[in-house]
């Protein structure tokens, strides 16, 4: 159980051996003890462990951008981000901090920024100059800066692009016929489509998440926002078009006695997210579909959810959208359609894929 205020606990379980640590706000790990949380030595460890945060000398020279880098990384402003957010700005901040290492904050300019975020693909590029823009607007707010010079440097232009191709359902049954119930493969896809999860949250899916209703509750990795999906509830009114895919899905999971946690390797350990994808890729090609992602699933469920009636805010509740303007871009398709037929109609669903071209 989750002691209320004790944040930052991540728990490593290798060998058969559980290490718990406390993530400190510039992502680095200190050793805790094995206990419950609720446990006064563990409590006294957490707060120590915060103290020595606290206490750590900075590393880096006064006024350079290394230090405001420190500071920020250090900040409720940081904190305040998504945890997946800062797992990926880290990176890019921690390049920075190596390149500022003597740069000072006083001599930084747009040209610069624009120098550095040159050196990079389109897309890093841009992820490049949000780290950036996240950083100078710190050091404007800390009153080490009276302007932001990466206000003044232009996102990388990039090519018009759908993204990750959704599914079409001739595709999602190919997959089927391929890899059957029992397989790990088959399970990952059905979970997928059934949530229209990313990854980073489908691979820590297990029972311990499924409430006596029936409902499926998890924190978003990506946006820190919590997210909540029928799993065993049953299917009513306009839900009920999705009762096969359900129905589905539940004959794909482990039973509770079986396994607490739903996708894991040939070891039965739990499946890494970033190893996932190259897993599940090579899972699609096997079955013939060259090109498919574990995220093409996520529009597949945003697009079939329009297709059966949803309004954006119900697509938004399902897969854990909170811009609302995404969705649409999602689902622009699938909503001419269904403008074009009415609420009330019966749309043909069997290529998704021209229903949600973005």
């Amino acid at each position: 159980m989750r002691t209320k205020g004790l944040t930052g606990i991540k728990r490593v379980t290798s060998r058969g051996r559980t290490y718990t640590y406390r993530r400190l706000a510039d992502g680095s790990l200190v050793r805790l003890p094995n206990l419950s949380e609720t446990d006064p030595a563990f409590i006294a460890a957490w707060v120590k462990a915060g103290k020595q945060e606290l206490l750590r000398p900075s590393r880096a020279t006064l006024g350079t951008v290394a230090a405001v880098i420190e500071a920020y990384r250090a900040s409720e402003t940081w904190r305040a981000l998504a945890p997946g957010t800062r797992t990926a700005r880290g990176r890019i901040l921690d390049s920075i901090a190596q390149m500022g290492a003597k740069a000072t904050l006083s001599t930084l300019k747009s040209s610069h920024v624009a120098a550095d975020i040159k050196k990079y693909p389109r897309h890093a590029g841009r992820n490049r100059l949000k780290a950036w823009r996240g950083l100078l607007s710190f050091a404007i707010e800390d009153g080490l800066l009276m302007t932001n010079p990466s206000d003044d440097v232009a996102r990388p232009k990039v090519p018009k692009s759908d993204g990750h191709t959704p599914w079409t359902d001739d595709e999602c049954a190919a997959f089927r016929a391929h890899w059957q119930i029992g397989t790990q493969q088959r399970l990952a896809f059905e979970l997928l489509l059934w949530t229209g999860a990313r990854k980073s949250d489908g691979v820590t899916f297990g029972w311990p998440m499924v409430a006596s209703d029936g409902w499926l509750t998890y924190t978003q990795s990506k946006t820190g926002d919590e997210c909540s999906i029928p799993l065993t509830s049953p299917m009513s009114g306009w839900l009920s078009a999705f009762a096969e895919d359900q129905r589905l899905l539940l004959e794909c999971l482990p039973k509770p006695q079986e396994r607490q946690l739903w996708i894991v390797t040939q070891n039965g350990r739990p499946r890494g997210s970033n190893g996932f994808t190259n897993w599940f890729s090579a899972a699609a090609k096997d079955a013939g579909l060259v090109g498919r992602s574990a995220h093409g699933l996520r529009k597949t469920r945003a697009i079939r959810l329009v297709l059966a009636g949803a309004t954006p805010h119900q697509v938004g509740a399902w897969t854990g959208h909170s811009s609302l303007s995404e969705i649409e871009h999602y689902t622009r398709g699938a909503s001419r359609r269904l403008a074009l037929i009415g609420s009330n109609g019966h749309p043909d669903v069997t290529d998704v894929r021209n229903s949600g071209g973005k």
